[in-house]
């Protein structure tokens, strides 16, 4: 075996493709019950990262058979064009966004394949820029959070690290998730608990099937919407899922729901759910609970039409909630005072599209992720703040 190549334990066969097609097959064996497929090799020396997925063995053995000759050295990624950097070096702006990009000229932007990863930064929420000396990587769907003096940003299997003292970027790292419901998690949402611990929330994935939706004949189904807790000293690389759905959502043959993203409004803890080209709203008094939707907006709790995979922000000092969706040319918010009301496309203005951060007209951009660009205070209840004041 390479020992560049490091590859988590499985007991099963799994499928590599290198860069020029040719196949690999690995057998690892693995306490039962622990992980499932997709499975990954990382490797070290180029910064790569590769994904494997199930084939049944019967055996448990540490091999390495390829089907064709041995590549030649792997070949350096084609960077996409640079984009307009923030200022400085330092990733230092109020509020950071991850986000998907894709350039429709070269590529099929309907497939997460062809997507990549870019994060931005802003000190008012409404005018971003990429953030200093970033290099896109495949990826979809991300979210970032920060918790002390580490940046995170997550995509459906992987974690990349930002060390903020050192102001230096780790290279994306396998995420484990020990889930008996769930084969691997998409659409992934941070946040952390009151004990300083990550927690994830996603969409369980379907190998084979686009999991935001039902299967091929079925006319309905449940989509079922988790969390898990990060293992303490893991640094945001595995997890174990919490007890129970935190919400399940039932769809018919033709609809969807994903892309869950968590955030906590100083009173309760919200969660947006895309469906389709909407958002719903689905609320909890603790982080783990049962979300149910929210009673207090029309058809079921849906807060607007005029985007989905969005992302929610409640800024504490305006007492603001922050509202991003994909759609009509980019990347758009809407501040609102209440979750009480329907948002409407007029509510919403431009955030960010490919030629606001540099990447030019053919880029599509979409899947924001909002977190504040600090280490993570508790959260302090809005119904203290008028206490503090009298007391002043």
């Amino acid at each position: 075996p390479d020992t560049r190549y490091q590859v988590s334990d499985i007991r099963y066969q799994m499928t590599l493709l290198d860069p020029q097609n040719h196949t690999v097959y690995v057998t690892f064996p693995l306490r039962p019950q622990t992980f499932v497929p997709p499975y990954f090799a990382v490797d070290a020396a180029h910064g790569r990262v590769y994904v494997g997925y199930m084939q049944a063995a019967e055996v448990d053995i540490y091999t390495w058979e390829e089907t064709a000759p041995t590549p030649s050295p792997i070949p350096t990624l084609t960077p996409a064009p640079t984009a307009t950097p923030g200022a400085g070096q330092a990733i230092d702006a109020a509020y950071l966004m991850a986000f998907l990009a894709c350039d429709r000229r070269a590529s099929n932007c309907r497939s997460p394949a062809n997507h990549r990863v870019y994060l931005a930064q802003s000190d008012d929420g409404a005018h971003w820029s990429l953030v200093p000396d970033w290099t896109p990587y495949p990826g979809s769907v991300p979210d970032v959070i920060r918790r002390g003096d580490t940046i995170y940003v997550y995509t459906p299997g992987f974690v990349r690290r930002y060390r903020v003292r050192t102001q230096t970027w780790e290279a994306p790292v396998p995420v484990t998730l020990e889930d008996p419901v769930a084969a691997t998690f998409v659409d992934p949402s941070l946040t952390v608990d009151e004990q300083g611990r990550l927690v994830l929330f996603y969409l369980p994935g379907i190998p084979g099937q686009d999991p935001a939706r039902c299967a091929p004949g079925q006319t309905t189904c449940v989509k079922r919407f988790r969390s898990a807790t990060e293992v303490e000293g893991s640094d945001g690389t595995h997890f174990v899922a919490d007890e129970g759905d935190r919400t399940r959502v039932t769809i018919g043959a033709s609809n969807a729901a994903s892309d869950p993203d968590i955030f906590y409004d100083g009173e309760r803890y919200v969660l947006y759910i895309s469906r389709g080209p909407r958002i719903q709203v689905f609320t909890s008094p603790t982080l783990r609970g049962e979300y149910t939707p929210w009673s207090r907006l029309p058809d079921n709790g849906f807060l607007t039409s005029a985007g989905g995979v969005g992302a929610g922000y409640f800024d504490a000092r305006t007492c603001q909630y922050w509202t991003y969706v994909a759609g009509q040319g980019g990347i758009r918010r809407a501040v609102h005072a209440s979750l009480d009301r329907e948002l409407t496309a007029s509510d919403f203005s431009l955030a960010l599209n490919g030629n606001t951060v540099g990447l030019g007209p053919t880029y599509i951009v979409g899947s924001p992720g909002i977190a504040a660009n600090t280490p993570g205070l508790p959260a302090v209840r809005r119904i203290m703040l008028p206490l503090i004041f009298h007391m002043l």
